[in-house]
């Protein structure tokens, strides 16, 4: 919620500059502007989340005669073959799933700019009015998160939210396509707020599907692990869309090409086992069905924040 709280404030500056200085009509100089806000955001808060590290002596000491280049590089490869030989049924399916489900989420905010001001005509500061609901319908979208996840588990809250996440992105775009000009306004924004609502539901999610089926004492590598296969293919989803744009097919079914990420990753995360035996196989709880948690070994579990701290029950 913090990292989305962050991202509001900062759409609210941002518009309110825009509109300060009256650079509705003015992409390039809005686009100037915001970066160099940007700069100074993340720089201080960076430095203040620095300084607020502690140290940490190192987990692994490097073999005599071993280079430092490789070591990293034969980790990950060694990494790679232990997760797809130990870990079947949970944390080898959510990095297959994460490779798309990351790429097609993060997408939507690059290509929904070019959407919303190419195909829908839109000005800069209705771009950011946009944005900012999406942002604010994003915390309740948290709390829906720790709802669902609770009720049902992760690993099935996480394949609805997908599934939604294809649904109504798709459906919101064919829609808006033939919505009259009177009533675009409008239904952008609720098409935003619903956007908003799955972002919300869906990095929480994921961030507690990975820290639970992470196996213990390998979090941190696997940490970085993460953040690699979130970024592995983040170009694609937009490069299919400059494609079908270039080759003159509807903007539309361009938004429908980069939602089927979602679903793709929705299939593949089907492919893990039950919660119980993802939890059981990781080692975070006892054998299915003796789970302190009840009867199913399903895992009870809070969403403190999006950037996934989460906690078991």
């Amino acid at each position: 919620m913090s990292m989305m709280s962050s991202q509001a404030a900062f759409l609210v500056v941002i518009t309110a500059l825009t509109l300060a200085f009256g650079l509705q009509a003015k992409p390039v100089e809005g686009a100037q502007i915001s970066q160099t806000v940007d700069a100074v955001w993340s720089g201080v808060f960076f430095y203040f989340s620095w300084k607020t590290m502690e140290s940490v002596e190192a987990r692994h000491v490097l073999d005599e005669g071993k280079s430092l280049v490789s070591a990293g590089f034969l980790q990950t490869l060694k990494t790679v073959k232990d997760i797809n030989r130990l870990y079947k049924k949970g944390t080898r399916w959510y990095f297959l799933a994460v490779l798309f489900s990351a790429s097609g989420a993060t997408a939507f905010s690059v290509v929904a700019v070019i959407y919303l001001g190419g195909h829908l005509g839109l000005d800069f500061s209705m771009i950011g009015i946009f944005f900012l609901v999406t942002l604010v319908f994003s915390l309740p979208g948290s709390m829906l998160a720790c709802y669902v996840s609770n009720k049902l588990d992760p690993k099935r809250s996480w394949r609805i939210v997908m599934v939604l996440l294809f649904l109504w992105p798709s459906a919101g775009a064919v829609l808006l396509d033939k919505a009259p000009e009177s009533f675009l306004k409008i239904l952008t924004l609720v098409w935003g707020a619903g956007m908003g609502v799955c972002v919300g539901w869906y990095y929480p999610t994921a961030a507690l599907f990975f820290s639970l089926s992470s196996p213990k004492g390998q979090e941190t590598e696997l940490a970085g692990f993460n953040v690699y296969c979130t970024q592995i293919i983040g170009w694609l989803p937009p490069l299919i869309y400059s494609i079908m744009i270039e080759a003159d097919v509807s903007q539309t079914y361009g938004m429908v090409a980069v939602s089927g990420f979602l679903l793709i990753s929705a299939c593949i995360i089907s492919c893990a086992g039950p919660w119980s035996e993802i939890l059981e196989e990781c080692g975070r709880s006892s054998p299915a069905g003796k789970d302190s948690s009840g009867d199913d070994g399903a895992a009870k579990v809070d969403v403190v924040e999006s950037g996934g701290a989460a906690q078991e029950k």
